[in-house]
């Protein structure tokens, strides 16, 4: 707010904030060199002074550290602008507001399964949006400077005894003289100003393989670009990784010389500019595991029928043979795939992690047939019928995978080509052979990073070879990848535009509902009736009708109003339809960080 003083004393300017002196001095200040009424200046001053401002919701931009240890107890610090103490919703954990403004005390259960929760707080005026918070089976500790230099590096936790004669001839980087770093742990750091690099020293025997992975952009949406590289004593880097999971890095190395090695993290700006300079910022919030023992890259069935118990796994120092239990996902955190998932209603998003390893996957539940990883040398197999989910793995030069469906003329198909959804490095494309060898269809080039989707309606009946390809021909033993098919049947999905609403006494909020038909061959899709599931006495939302013609029939408006009842909480908008079959769907919200919720959250501010 900008108020003018009177034309008398115009050439003052407008009333500046004073440095110090507190809001009262602030006052007094300009009331003895003002001729504005004191009242006045009381409310400029006010309406300038910083500070959250009166009815403002809460929000949050940072939590650090940006994760925790199953089964430990962590303080996490809150970035942003609230009016402390505020209420924290964060379904999986139990979480605390401290005493002191923006520290939060979060329990992990030792048994959850998910790989990550979010945190949201919310007030009387609305709500923040949420942050990830992720979890590890691997003891953590925070960064702490300086650690820029070799010989300054930060030793990981765990091993203090002195090490044998053979390991002390080599020098040891951390600067423990006598003593030797550990070889597991999560190290939680920022980047905090340009030209930072953070610096960690593990031990590593010779003939084992180190593992570092980054979390920063692509499961926190840490604004960085990093970079990871492995130093060995003298100085020189044996191992270097930029892109491993999107634009994170990670990479393994195998030392063929017992001692302590610097796992070294620098950046730059995810959205690049015109430095050349390593970037930081208080935003470059990361997560780095740092591990000799058994890592988990992925599954090796992308997808698995509902009821699989469990799944083998690829990665580093996983023992041979070696199964780890399939998880499901805990309802309260509503959280839902969003890409080609939405095709196949009763998928759910599961999970694949064991205490005794470091990683994770993430997979999908599905009610029909998968196959395990597919490496076809000889021929593509024998015909598959849909509904089918299949992984694969590009790990030669130039290799297209090739794989067969019984497909019927007249059906129409679904297939998708999927990596990043599940955090892997493939940008698949497709292409289809109908059984006289022509070719039948391709798909599009996906861009970087993107799934590949084809609707595709046989002519003849018979075996369909589809040959999968990566978009820059890249390989490697983990290029993994899923190809799922479908046939098209008569469903619905329902979406909206944000995750976050507020209603007001004064004011009726109107949601617009997005609604995406699919017509198959068990009919067209009847009336849709779309309601609220969640509000509180006080509030109403009359549902509405989405006809299978006409405007209705892709986007409605539903209407919620409040008489000043107190809110803050989640709903479900939830679709059904019982033509020509049952049907019941939830919308969901945007997509962040590669999925959506299944819920929104509403405010209802109370009447004043």
């Amino acid at each position: 707010m900008t108020t003018t003083v009177p034309a008398a004393r115009a050439h003052q300017g407008p009333v500046q904030r004073p440095p110090v002196g507190g809001l009262l001095g602030a006052i007094a200040s300009v009331v003895r060199s003002s001729t504005l009424p004191v009242w006045l200046v009381v409310v400029v001053v006010l309406s300038a002074w910083p500070g959250r401002s009166q009815g403002a919701a809460p929000t949050l931009t940072r939590l650090y550290p940006a994760g925790g240890q199953r089964g430990t107890t962590v303080k996490v610090e809150c970035t942003g602008k609230f009016k402390w103490p505020v209420k924290i919703w964060a379904p999986g954990v139990k979480v605390v507001a401290l005493k002191d403004s923006g520290q939060i005390q979060v329990t992990i259960p030792a048994d959850l399964a998910a790989d990550r929760v979010w945190i949201r707080l919310y007030d009387a005026e609305g709500a923040s949006s949420a942050l990830p918070f992720l979890l590890s089976n691997l003891v953590e500790f925070r960064e702490k400077e300086p650690n820029n230099r070799l010989g300054k590096a930060q030793p990981l936790p765990g091993a203090t005894t002195p090490p044998s004669q053979d390991v002390k001839k080599d020098a040891d980087a951390a600067g423990k003289k006598g003593g030797r770093p550990g070889s597991h742990g999560v190290a939680n750091g920022i980047l905090q100003s340009a030209g930072d690099v953070d610096g960690f020293s593990v031990f590593v025997k010779a003939g084992s393989t180190l593992v570092a992975d980054m979390a920063a952009n692509a499961r926190l949406n840490s604004p960085v670009d990093a970079a990871l590289q492995v130093v060995n004593s003298d100085g020189f880097v044996v191992a270097e990784n930029h892109d491993g999971v999107g634009i994170d890095p990670r990479l393994a190395f195998t030392a063929t010389k017992t001692g302590t090695y610097i796992v070294r993290v620098f950046g730059f700006p995810s959205k690049p500019n015109s430095s050349i300079t390593y970037s930081g910022a208080a935003t470059y919030v990361y997560r780095l595991t740092i591990t000799t023992g058994p890592f988990i890259a992925n599954a090796a069935r992308v997808s698995v029928a509902a009821g699989t118990k469990s799944v083998p796994v690829y990665g580093w120092n996983i023992p041979e043979g070696a199964e780890v239990p399939v998880s499901g996902e805990t309802k309260s955190l509503r959280e839902v795939e969003s890409v080609f998932a939405k095709q196949i209603p009763a998928s759910s998003i599961g999970f694949v992690q064991v205490r005794e390893f470091a990683g994770r996957a993430r997979i999908r539940r599905v009610p029909f047939k998968t196959v395990g990883v597919a490496r076809p040398a000889g021929g593509p197999g024998a015909a598959l019928a849909p509904p089918v989910a299949v992984t694969g793995c590009l790990d030669t030069p130039n290799q297209f995978t090739r794989h067969v469906f019984q497909l019927k003329k007249g059906t129409t198909y679904t297939l998708s080509a999927e990596s990043s959804t599940f955090e892997l490095p493939v940008v698949p494309m497709m292409r289809i052979m109908a059984p006289d060898g022509s070719r039948a269809a391709q798909s599009s080039d996906p861009g970087r990073g993107k799934e590949t989707q084809l609707r595709f309606s046989p002519k003849v009946d018979g075996p369909h070879e589809v040959q999968v390809f990566d978009r820059y021909r890249h390989h490697g033993p983990g290029h993994f990848y899923q190809v799922t098919i479908v046939p098209e049947n008569t469903d619905y999905e329902l979406s909206v535009g944000a995750d976050m609403l507020v209603v007001t006494p004064k004011k009726p909020l109107e949601v617009e509902v997005v609604v995406t038909r699919r017509n198959g061959p068990g009919g067209k899709l009847g009336p849709i009736t779309i309601a609220v599931e969640g509000l509180p006495k006080g509030m109403t939302a009359p549902p509405v009708i989405s006809q299978p013609d006409g405007a209705t029939s892709k986007k409605i408006k539903l209407t919620i109003t409040t008489d000043g009842t107190a809110f803050s909480g989640p709903i479900r908008i939830i679709g059904k339809c019982t033509k020509p079959a049952e049907y019941q769907r939830v919308a969901r919200t945007p997509v962040k960080l590669g999925n959506a919720f299944a819920t929104t959250w509403l405010t209802g501010t109370a009447k004043k």
